[in-house]
């Protein structure tokens, strides 16, 4: 999503009545986020460890990856049922939720849309 998207979706957010979890820094995450359905945040993994290394607040790129892996992934399970999707956009898979009962909620999340979104986004179309 471009910048100025990703903007307009934050603030419809705290507008809205829906209680999608943000990650923060702002500054920082903003730049991973790939899409939104309807519900929660989805993230691209590999954009959060660019931002996060870009940003120069976490290390080089392995900081970036520790910091990540124990910071927030490892928190993302305490966020409840509105914690973002975390997508891994090489695998074309979900890094979290992991759960087989969230893996079944796959479908409704509407992740497909989100995907070409994604896929459009890394076209440069």
């Amino acid at each position: 999503m471009l910048k100025t998207e990703i903007d307009k979706l934050i603030d419809a957010l705290f507008l809205s009545e829906v209680d999608a979890i943000i990650l923060e820094p702002q500054s920082v995450f903003n730049g991973g986020i790939i899409g939104y359905d309807g519900t929660h945040l989805i993230y691209g993994y590999h954009q959060l460890i660019t931002a996060m290394t870009e940003s120069g607040q976490f290390g080089d790129e392995e900081g970036s990856l520790d910091w990540f892996s124990y910071n927030t992934l490892g928190m993302l399970p305490n966020m409840g049922k509105n914690a973002p999707i975390i997508w891994d956009t090489f695998a074309e898979e979900m890094i979290y939720p992991d759960t087989e009962e969230q893996a079944e909620i796959e479908c409704y999340l509407g992740l497909q849309n989100s995907l070409k979104q994604v896929k459009y986004k890394e076209n440069g179309e």
